[in-house]
Formats: structure tokens, sequence, C-alpha cells
């Protein structure tokens, strides 16, 4: 089909795009061209075109190691790589009308770090507050995470 011109009308093209949501490979069937050609003509008239979900799509929630969950949020100034933010982070930023600081800390007051409702959260300033939240067993004031190199590890992948 190269040097082929294709008569298509562009209202027609458009609806297929934008209203009827149709792939490109069901357009070029309607057209009477490749895949190639529609993936071109949309790209010339500047047409949005939907994206379809991946079968492993869950929308947009994610549960971490650490059981964490991460929403899809990818405009929002507080998302990291990959476009998603910290549930319980997004929750108290939304609940406080502002931006949370990378030093602020967000604790689970009941421990469970699926529940991110707002009465389960708590702001602090920053390790060191959060630290005196975990006691120790024993009674000492230090934190209760410990873990060796792999839980380290991931709580900087996650954490920064």
């Amino acid at each position: 089909m190269t040097g082929k011109h294709i008569k298509y009308d562009l209202d027609a093209l458009r609806e297929m795009v934008e209203v009827e949501h149709l792939h490109q490979a069901e357009i070029a069937k309607r057209l009477g061209c490749g895949q190639t050609s529609v993936s071109r003509l949309i790209k010339r008239h500047g047409l949005k075109q939907a994206r379809r979900r991946s079968n492993y799509w869950r929308g947009g929630r994610i549960v971490n190691a650490l059981g964490y969950v991460r929403i899809h949020k990818p405009d929002h100034p507080m998302a990291g790589d990959g476009g998603y933010v910290a549930e319980h982070r997004y929750v108290m930023a939304e609940h406080l009308g502002r931006v949370l600081g990378p030093k602020e800390i967000v604790h689970h007051i009941d421990h469970d770090t699926g529940n991110n409702s707002i009465e389960n959260l708590k702001l602090l300033a920053g390790a060191k507050e959060h630290s005196l939240e975990h006691p120790s067993p024993t009674g000492s004031k230090a934190p209760q995470w410990r873990g060796g190199k792999a839980m380290s590890r991931l709580r900087k992948k996650y954490f920064g």
C-alpha cells in the first residue's frame, strides 16, 4: 500500500477516533488501508485517541511490599516515578489543603498501613517525632523498625 493516497472524511475520522473510541485496526478496516496509515492520520490531525487500559490495570491502586497503598495521580506534585502517590500522604494533603513537605511523615495510628482513613492518620514533623510513635518492647525510645539490609533497601526504595 505504499504510495497510495487514502480518501477519508476528517469529520468521520474524528468521530471514529474521539467518539466511538475505535482501535486503529478497526479504523483501518473501515478506510481500507493499513494501521500505520491510520496512525499517521491521527497524528497529522492532532486527534486524541483514548487509551485502553491493559488487562493488568487495577484502577490505579497498588500495594507495595510494606503494605502501603499507592494511587495513580501522575499530575499530583507529590507523585513519584510512574505517577504514583502514597495514599496516606495524599489523604493527609487533601485534608490539610496543601502539599506535604518531604520531611513530614504521616503516621498510621493503628499501625495498619492499609487503613488510610483520616481518623487513623497523624501528621508528624519528622523522623525523630515518628520514632517516638514506635517505642521498643524494652521501653527504650529507639525506633522499633528493624530488619537489616533488606528492610533498609525497601524503605529507601519506597520512601526515598
